[in-house]
């Protein structure tokens, strides 16, 4: 399996500084070829490609990945080329690049919506005739995500740099040179971490720092036009003091696009711990829930990669805030930091 001979490549990674850790992790990526992460996936009944119509509607395609719990999907045109990747972070940016391009600051919430009595903020701005005039589907958001395909004996050193580098997933060729699977960021992880659990390494030396955050009486709209500006997946929310209460992450992205009109949430009037704590206690929510997931996951400085690594295993989460002792965000670790630790040493 990836995963064994990961850490069988990797040995032995205690009182190791940040380079020899990273030349290491980079030597282990390099023994192991995409096709082996696609054979894995193929027994666990994972990555098979679901490939986006570049001309579906917005709504569409963000319910469709909710639906089957995909975090991003790559898009073809209507030649069937593959154009790029459509991300449920884009429905973050699908809302607020259409609210910030008009006129009336509170364009998305005064649209005409549909759906009852709940309001649907997405299909609302999707059905406004001034976005119907300039949007042709999801071609223009799936372009800005280049989709790599790499052939079935690449290894996994470009595999990781692309993971590392805001992208969430790559493909693995065929033996015809057709897509075959999907390689997901928590795919790769999973083949690394049994080696990198023994890194003694402090969390501190690879944290991405300083942290984004908002505070948790800002409006849920801030909050997503924050994640928007900076193209991150995951957010910190903290109270008035600085001290870390809640995240935002690409999974409550996902909850709100699939749960969307469970809830009369206005995201430019509700703030963002109450727009968490809505659509997190949903009955649905809550019946399809992992039952280990915790609120936030936190490590501290001077605590290891290993143990930073253990956390994000046993949670799911695909990153640990970093905290001090008054509990304050001063860095966050994800897998992209884990990927970067191993390609960093050719750039």
């Amino acid at each position: 399996m990836a995963a064994s001979d990961a850490a069988a490549a990797m040995g032995n990674l205690s009182l190791m500084d940040a380079s020899e850790a990273s030349a290491l992790l980079e030597k282990a990526l390099q023994s192991i070829k995409i096709k082996e992460l696609a054979a894995a996936a193929d027994s666990a009944k994972q990555g098979t490609p679901h490939i986006l119509e570049h001309s579906m509607a917005p709504l569409d395609a963000f319910h469709e990945m909710a639906k089957r719990e995909f975090g991003a999907c790559p898009v073809q045109d209507g030649d069937k080329k593959l154009i790029g990747t459509l991300d449920l972070r884009d429905a973050v940016k699908f809302v607020v690049d259409v609210s910030s391009k008009k006129d009336d600051k509170d364009f998305a919430a005064n649209i005409a919506v549909t759906g009852g009595n709940k309001k649907s903020q997405i299909k609302g701005i999707e059905s406004h005739p001034e976005v119907q005039k300039d949007n042709a589907g999801v071609s223009y958001l799936a372009r800005m995500r280049p989709f790599k395909v790499y052939p079935e004996d690449s290894d996994l050193v470009d595999v990781a740099k692309v993971l590392s580098s805001g992208r969430h997933i790559v493909g693995c060729s065929d033996q015809d040179g057709a897509l075959g699977k999907i390689i997901t960021q928590k795919m790769l992880f999973a083949a690394v971490a049994p080696g990198l659990k023994a890194v003694t390494l402090h969390v501190e030396a690879i944290m991405t720092s300083p942290v984004i955050s908002v505070k948790c009486d800002a409006s849920a709209f801030e909050a997503f036009e924050a994640m928007t500006k900076r193209d991150v997946s995951g957010l910190a929310v903290v109270d008035s003091k600085g001290h870390l209460i809640h995240n935002v992450s690409t999974n409550d992205i996902k909850l709100w696009v699939d749960h969307e009109s469970d809830h009369d949430l206005d995201i430019n009037k509700t703030t963002i711990e109450d727009f968490l704590v809505t659509i997190r206690s949903s009955d649905k929510v809550k019946a399809t829930a992992g039952k280990t997931r915790v609120p936030v996951c936190t490590v501290h400085p001077g605590e290891s990669v290993g143990h930073a690594v253990g956390r994000m295993q046993s949670t799911g989460y695909h990153h640990v805030w970093v905290v001090d002792t008054n509990k304050k965000p001063v860095g966050v670790i994800s897998m992209t930091d884990l990927f970067k630790m191993g390609t960093f040493v050719k750039k």
